[in-house]
């Protein structure tokens, strides 16, 4: 049985869902009763071509979610790549977002890329208390934090999910946190691209 509560999956292109979806599959997220993806399109110009999520082929991945929302359209018109929101704004985002995602007063925990920069840090500042699991989805990853991250926001990430793309290596994210690194296993990784989802 699932546990109670819901995930949102916090994602700006298919790249991070694969990744995302692979580390749930391989046990390495808590169990939630519901999973939710979060289309966050940063894009330049997001309206210029039709959302990510909604090219041919990603209804594959699609359907690991039992729901996919769009960042974009809940602050529009900002723009997800450059905005976070103000201190004093974040307990009425929050409560408003509750309402429109139709989470309640449930428990949440946010999946997300790295928390440095947005749209992910600011999906991780409207819900305060969230605890955090991020996916490092690239070299970079391996280097140190980028940028100087807010303390009350790096105590809440639990780990980071990473693929072993240099074998003995530790990301060096978030390290100064002290926080856990654990390698999504390849097969997961591969089993998301090439196989039907798992319910």
């Amino acid at each position: 049985m699932r546990a109670v509560g819901t995930q949102v999956f916090c994602a700006s292109g298919p790249s991070a869902v694969v990744l995302m979806a692979a580390a749930a599959e391989a046990g390495l997220l808590p169990e939630a009763g519901r999973r939710v993806l979060l289309v966050c399109d940063d894009a330049p110009v997001p309206e210029a071509a039709p959302p990510w999520d909604e090219v041919p082929g990603f209804a594959r991945l699609r359907a690991r979610f039992d729901a996919v929302l769009s960042w974009n359209e809940a602050i529009r018109p900002f723009h997800p790549a450059a905005w976070t929101p103000r201190t004093e704004d974040v307990p009425l985002l929050e409560r408003h977002l509750r309402r429109l995602w139709g989470l309640g007063d449930e428990r949440v925990e946010l999946v997300l890329g790295a928390p440095d920069t947005p749209p992910a840090q600011a999906v991780a500042r409207v819900f305060t208390g969230a605890p955090l699991h991020v996916c490092a989805g690239g070299p970079a990853d391996y280097g140190p934090t980028r940028g100087k991250l807010d303390p009350l926001l790096g105590t809440r990430v639990r780990q980071v999910l990473h693929l072993e793309l240099i074998p003995g290596l530790t990301p060096a994210l978030l390290a100064e946190f002290g926080t856990p690194a654990r390698v999504i296993p390849a097969e997961a990784f591969r089993a998301v691209t090439g196989r039907s989802p798992r319910r």
